[in-house]
């Protein structure tokens, strides 16, 4: 049967989605994991957070993300966002394999082939809501920034019960597009950006995503403005420019999709073609 466009975006949500059964499968691998990160004693305890737990996640891209939390005795001035990078990669380098580290996050498998992100972090305060911020490195390794788990679970949350489904399906299509073009947008940086600009409400899906690509160019200049092209962020420089370049080319598409639905409602075989070349082969066909 033909599809309209917001058909083929609800059959899309459903290809990319994580089934029940592999959220459960992953959260108990992430379970066994942080039990096993957590009994050496440089380590006080683990938290399993990020899109698997906000029900953000989507497949193939989606990692399990758990919070290593470092023993107090670490709490000092001595103790570098490089050093505790350091410590927790060796920590968790005994628990998953295929170890890797690429800005403040360390990275493997389980031994049944779950993607797992480790994050190094010591516990800072609480904050207004009572929820626990932590000091994580950041992406640099040259400093230590805030970080709330409970508090960006908390506000997804409410932006979509405030708002509705769409919220998180749109969280969820954003982020197969940027696993599908190198994650030019890391996934945190999505559920953030996409808080932001749909807070008050969020329109149907084809807009949204319009609207998104629009909101996070605007962010990404905003947010690059007055850095210096010296040496040491040489390598962030272009990763976002190459970032920019991306959305460009994504808003752009968008744009046109929506504009050829947007015409004519009998032009919604053009347009689905068109998000399918946004999205991929997982994005319907006119017919499915």
């Amino acid at each position: 049967m033909n599809l309209s466009v917001n058909e083929a975006f609800d059959v899309f949500d459903q290809r990319i989605r994580l089934t029940d059964d592999a959220l459960k499968f992953a959260l108990d691998e992430a379970s066994a994991i942080s039990r096993l990160i957590c009994t050496n004693p440089a380590i006080k305890s683990c938290i399993i957070t990020g899109s698997i737990v906000r029900s953000t996640a989507i497949k193939e891209f989606s990692d399990v993300d758990i919070i290593a939390i470092l023993d107090d005795i670490y709490k000092s001035d001595a103790l570098t966002p490089a050093k505790a990078m350091s410590l927790v990669a060796h920590v968790a380098g005994r628990r998953i394999h295929q170890i890797t580290d690429s800005g403040n996050i360390i990275s493997g498998l389980s031994e049944n082939g779950v993607k797992i992100d480790v994050l190094p972090a010591i516990i800072a305060h609480a904050d207004q809501g009572g929820n626990e911020v932590y000091q994580i490195p950041a992406a640099t390794r040259s400093a230590w920034q805030e970080y709330s788990p409970d508090a960006q679970t908390q506000g997804i949350a409410e932006i979509d019960m405030r708002v509705g489904p769409r919220f998180k399906q749109l969280i969820r299509a954003i982020k197969w597009w940027s696993g599908m073009n190198g994650k030019p947008v890391h996934s945190h940086d999505i559920e953030v950006l996409a808080s932001r600009a749909f807070d008050a409400g969020i329109p149907e899906l084809p807009q949204a995503v319009v609207v998104f690509f629009n909101f996070a160019i605007k962010d990404l200049r905003d947010s690059s403005r007055g850095m210096e092209p010296v040496a040491c962020n040489s390598s962030l420089h272009s990763s976002v420019k190459v970032a920019l370049s991306k959305l460009h080319s994504a808003g752009d598409l968008a744009k046109h999709a929506r504009k050829v639905e947007m015409a004519d409602p009998r032009n919604a075989p053009q347009a689905i073609h068109l998000w399918r070349g946004l999205f991929g082969e997982q994005f319907p066909d006119v017919l499915t």
